[in-house]
């Protein structure tokens, strides 16, 4: 079983609206069709003087602007460069410090090591070496050397 049709039937057309009292035969100036506000889809006739006039807009600024604010991108640059000089100077300061504690284990080294030749050689070497040449005649000659460690 179908149902009735409850659409309301639109007009075809734009039709035009039976005179009211603002019609053209009350009104002799210059009229303006506003939308009627019982029916969005009619236009009614109202006198020029009794719309109330719009206010222009202001123009647009089409100039082109930034991605980022300059206020922004003034303490992002500024977070970089302190995070970067932080980087940096924690860099050289850990190369200091490794380059004293290197330091300080190479002395450590070389001192030991001196301790150790100090304490391996004998205390005191003492070595008498004479030399006893003869020459005889004809260019013969003997040399006789004598060592004696103490």
């Amino acid at each position: 079983m179908n149902l009735p049709d409850q659409r309301p039937t639109a007009p075809v057309g734009q039709p035009t609206p039976a005179p009211g009292p603002f019609g053209p035969a009350h009104h002799d100036g210059p009229l303006v069709y506003v939308p009627d506000p019982t029916h969005p889809n009619l236009s009614i006739p109202v006198p020029r003087e009794l719309v109330p006039m719009t206010t222009p807009t202001a123009p647009r600024d089409l100039t082109p602007q930034p991605l980022l604010d300059p206020t922004a991108q003034r303490m992002l640059a500024a977070g970089l460069g302190a995070g970067t000089a932080a980087a940096g100077i924690g860099w050289g300061a850990a190369q200091v410090i490794s380059a004293a504690a290197a330091g300080a284990t190479g002395l450590i080294v070389l001192a030991l090591l001196l301790l150790a030749a100090r304490l391996t050689t004998p205390r005191a070497t003492h070595i008498e070496q004479h030399v006893t040449n003869h020459v005889r005649g004809l260019g013969r000659a003997t040399t006789h050397i004598e060592r004696t460690p103490r």
